[in-house]
């Protein structure tokens, strides 16, 4: 698709007095603003002309600082993490290698999982519309081929199946185009047929059950189990907030922090299995982000702890043990801001990435740690420059 270019009119030329006066206005302002503008900041040692203050009247806006540097990564992982980006951007963490795999199409990419010899990936096209369906690729050994086109995919357990949801785009009305939900083979193959889900309804993940959906009610969500065709089985939660699916597990808040974040609401954990619910925590404010371990025997958790004003706010990491309710984290020095969480396969390692925005170029960084049960610190993983979302999936060579 090629952009039209249109070149605007040049203007109507002002009469000569209406010019001459404005000019005259605008060197008297100058003049007078030389006069009563105080001396400038002189630049620290090292710093480049375009970081130093220019006084207050001319000061440039600083780039965000990088965070503070941790301990660095010295013993081997084995992981390789995929990054958003416009192409496939793959870590190796120990190595400290970046490469890029360019796809078809242009866009935002979002990995979704590792699947085996590749990546599947996400590519968020431009698009207008209230809903839309992306171009998913299985990408492996350098070539990308589009296995599907959805809004949200999760890996199945059983590492050679996923879940697609999308909708079907039949009227421009929003609610006249309900969303679908269906199960393929990571070559794009149909498993099941295409099951009709409820007006913004939406997947948030797969257990060995079968996939799990939620749909607003009210300020919270009901959230429903589905059977392995996709059918309605049963719904788990009546009222919350869905956080993280696990094979075995659903975390979800209630709904007390969502509206206020002065409110208390709790962390439960479903184990599918028993039915049994578990409240490893009480929290004061929404959950940033959080993962399972593939076993859900742990929840790590990033959220903001309060302080007197909003803008107080402390960013903050969990792990929480489910069977204990222990924070395995408590008083570990973590990465701030964390926007994205995600486990190794074995569920040894916690990567943990953080995005910064320069607020004067608009470019942006992603920072990489890692830690795992042991370290008194996560530890600092490359760094690299990043134009896509705070998303990353995590895999092994």
């Amino acid at each position: 698709m090629t952009a039209e270019v249109v070149e605007a009119g040049r203007p109507d030329r002002p009469r000569r007095g209406t010019a001459a006066g404005v000019a005259a206005v605008l060197l008297l302002a100058g003049a007078a603003y030389a006069a009563n503008r105080e001396p400038a900041a002189p630049a620290p040692p090292g710093a480049t002309p375009s970081a130093a203050a220019t006084g207050p009247q001319g000061s440039r806006v600083p780039p965000s600082p990088a965070p503070p540097r941790l301990p660095p990564l010295t013993e081997p992982t084995g992981l390789l993490v995929a990054a958003a980006g416009t192409e496939l951007t793959l870590v190796d963490l120990d190595a400290g290698d970046v490469t890029r795999t360019p796809l078809p199409v242009p866009g935002d990419t979002q990995p979704v999982a590792r699947i085996p010899g590749g990546w599947l990936v996400f590519v968020r096209e431009f698009c207008r519309a209230a809903h839309c369906d992306d171009r998913l690729y299985a990408v492996r050994d350098g070539t990308a081929t589009q296995v599907g086109r959805a809004e949200a995919a999760f890996l199945d357990p059983d590492g050679a199946s996923m879940w697609l949801t999308g909708h079907s785009f039949r009227n421009r009305e929003p609610d006249a185009n309900p969303p679908w939900l269906e199960r393929r083979t990571l070559d794009g193959r149909r498993l099941t047929r295409r099951v009709r889900l409820r007006p913004r309804e939406r997947l948030v993940g797969v257990t060995e059950l079968g996939p799990v959906t939620s749909v607003p009610a009210r300020t919270a969500w009901r959230v429903t189990q589905r059977e392995p065709d996709g059918a309605e089985n049963r719904v788990v939660v009546t009222h919350g907030v869905p956080v993280a699916v696990s094979p075995t597990a659903l975390a979800w808040l209630s709904d007390g922090c969502t509206a206020a974040p002065s409110g208390t609401c709790r962390l439960s954990v479903l184990d599918v299995r028993t039915g049994s619910v578990t409240t490893v925590a009480r929290l004061t404010s929404p959950v940033r982000t959080a993962a399972f371990t593939a076993t859900g025997g742990r929840l790590a958790v990033a959220f903001d702890l309060p302080g007197g004003h909003a803008e107080d706010a402390t960013p903050a990491v969990a792990v929480y043990d489910v069977a204990t309710r222990a924070d395995l984290a408590a008083g570990l020095d973590f990465p701030t801001d964390v926007s994205a969480l995600a486990w190794s396969p074995d569920d040894r390692f916690l990567v943990l990435a953080q995005q910064t925005v320069d607020s004067r170029t608009f470019t942006s960084r992603l920072y990489l740690a890692v830690w795992w049960e042991g370290l008194p610190a996560a530890r600092s993983a490359p760094d690299f420059d990043s134009d896509g979302g705070p998303f990353v999936a995590v895999g092994t060579d």
